[in-house]
């Protein structure tokens, strides 16, 4: 236990506290047969030691006087001292030792510092985009991680209602890699890819333009299929490419960036 601290207290503390107003240390204690008591000369009052797990601690029980007059001494010079753990004392002080405490605390840090504003959530984003939502027909929302890619949807939104592209999606995965196990015992994650948009698109575009729909129903022709990705030049990574080469070589799906 560790007690309020004066001028003539040694810190850390010692055994007994090593206190000048103890009438014996252990030490003494020891030496004679009898073992008298620590009193406390100031007050003319028994203390005890305080206990731990073992049984015995090397520092001294403070009684309740010394520690209200030591606190009074500490007032009057103007300084912060806490010294003491406070689950030692009394039931009836540990309420007001704390609460002294705390108001010393307060008056030595002065005033509180104004909050800080709120900070931007688009600020804090890894690649300085702006989050966007967009709210459907039948509303629902649509969270997209920027501003390029709501406006892609848009775009590609109208065309399917134009007919242009059938089955748009968004957020799609793809699974690269299966998660396994190796030799070692080791457990090796998924490597998983998600597109922002996949969709159907007619073949021969560029011949037929926006009549492209209709011949690839005449013809019986099948649509293409589409793995599309906002990318920006921050947004190109390594991982990036490396996920671009596995979605190729795994499903044959080249990803088109826009």
């Amino acid at each position: 236990m560790f007690v309020i601290m004066d001028e003539f207290s040694p810190w850390p503390p010692v055994n007994c506290n090593d206190c000048r107003n103890v009438s014996c240390t252990e030490a003494e204690q020891e030496k004679a047969m009898g073992k008298p008591p620590h009193i406390c000369r100031e007050y003319k009052k028994r203390v005890f030691h305080g206990t731990n797990k073992r049984g015995f601690h090397s520092c001294l029980h403070p009684c309740v006087d010394c520690i209200k007059d030591r606190f009074r001494k500490f007032e009057s010079r103007g300084e912060n001292v806490m010294a003491i753990n406070v689950s030692d004392l009394p039931p009836k002080y540990q309420e007001q030792a704390m609460k002294k405490y705390m108001e010393q605390q307060k008056q030595r840090r002065g005033p509180a510092p104004p909050a800080a504003p709120p900070q931007d959530p688009a600020k804090g984003t890894k690649y300085h985009n702006t989050p966007t939502e967009r709210v459907t027909a039948s509303g629902a929302v649509l969270h997209f991680d920027s501003q390029k890619e709501a406006r892609r949807f848009d775009v590609l939104a109208a065309r399917q209602a134009r007919g242009q592209i059938r089955d748009l999606r968004l957020q799609v995965d793809f699974t690269l890699q299966e998660a396994f196990t190796d030799t070692e015992g080791k457990r090796v994650r998924a490597i998983r890819y998600k597109a922002d948009f996949t969709y159907y698109q007619p073949p021969n575009r560029q011949l037929y333009g926006s009549h492209a729909p209709y011949y690839a129903e005449q013809s019986g022709v099948s649509w293409e299929f589409v793995v599309e990705d906002v990318k920006s030049k921050a947004t190109r990574t390594a991982k990036y490419a490396m996920k671009k080469k596995m979605l190729k070589d795994r499903f044959g799906y080249d990803i088109t960036e826009v």
